[in-house]
């Protein structure tokens, strides 16, 4: 996780699989950071340009594809805005809100979220609750 300076990528860079796959299940552990703005992207298409947040192209920002947010709710989210259902920890990112309570455990503390896709389906879980 890197601090939410708006800097994509500053420290981290990504991990790409070699293979494609449609149907998976993903399983990993993370720890947040005060104020960490991170995520877990699939079905990303490399050769799509990136693009603002109004759409226009950018010459550098995120690959398009589907994203498991990773977020410090806390720190970066107006609390009953709009935007916080489908931009905050465990969301398909701008696109699905969580539907439900969160099991959010502490900063500094392991999360574990897990990301299933089958065909045209994918779903969320966190610490073993699932929306």
């Amino acid at each position: 996780m890197t601090n939410n300076t708006g800097a994509e990528a500053a420290g981290g860079g990504d991990i790409i699989t070699r293979e494609r796959y449609s149907n998976f299940e993903l399983l990993v552990d993370f720890k947040t950071t005060p104020g960490c703005n991170s995520g877990i992207k699939y079905f990303v298409q490399p050769n799509l340009d990136p693009i603002t947040g109004s759409g226009s192209k950018t010459s550098v920002g995120s690959a398009i594809g589907y994203e498991y947010q990773i977020l410090d709710d806390a720190a970066t989210l107006t609390p009953n805005s709009a935007a916080t259902a489908i931009a905050s920890l465990a969301p398909i990112y701008d696109l699905l809100p969580v539907d439900g309570n969160k099991n959010v455990n502490p900063i500094g503390e392991w999360n574990t979220p897990t990301s299933s896709c089958a065909a045209i389906m994918s779903k969320h879980w966190l610490n073993g609750g699932g929306f």
